[in-house]
């Protein structure tokens, strides 16, 4: 990959595993290699993991943000070999098994004996890209954006006020 030097680099021990991603693919290995006992890192650009698809339940208030989107750490803890780094990944080095992340303004060097880039999908519009502008794909809804939209709904219509948690969830979220 390749990438500018930017911040200060940290050199970080080495692990058997380094995991990059979130999504379903990469808890799926995080949970095989935890159960199996196998050290790893996972490198997170999110603290949650999302399940966009009941984005909409949230938006009627139906449920609450947290329902779908657990925390990572929450969804690991049972594993003690298990670490979670909230990162992006900026640089993957094969030739001498590292991959570079930035977190907090600093970039950290981990070296791996495995590696598995688990970073999602992104929509493809078989070559009519122009699609994309004219899609709800290409606008990412987020616990947030959901909130908006409940709360949005609920000002206009207050026949069905907001559950609790979602109140609470949804306040924390927009503030």
């Amino acid at each position: 990959m390749g990438g500018a030097d930017k911040g200060e680099t940290t050199v970080v021990d080495r692990t058997e595993v380094v995991i990059v991603g979130s999504g379903f693919g990469a808890l799926a290995v995080a949970k095989k290699l935890g159960k199996a006992g196998t050290p790893f890192v996972l490198i997170s650009e999110t603290t949650e993991h999302l399940f966009q698809p009941l984005l909409y339940q949230v938006a009627t208030g139906v449920i609450s943000p947290g329902e779908i989107a657990p925390s990572v750490r929450a969804i690991l803890a049972k594993y003690p070999n298990a670490d979670v780094r909230l990162g992006r990944v900026v640089d993957v080095n094969p030739d001498d098994n590292t991959v570079v992340y930035e977190a907090a303004g600093k970039r950290h060097t981990l070296g791996y004996e495995h590696l598995v880039a688990a970073t999602g999908a992104r929509q493809a519009y078989f070559g009519r890209d122009e699609f994309a502008d004219l899609t709800f794909a290409s606008r990412p809804w987020t616990t947030r954006s959901a909130c908006v939209a409940r709360s949005s709904a609920a000002s206009r219509k207050r026949t069905s006020p907001p559950t609790p948690n979602c109140v609470r969830t949804c306040s924390a979220s927009l503030s």
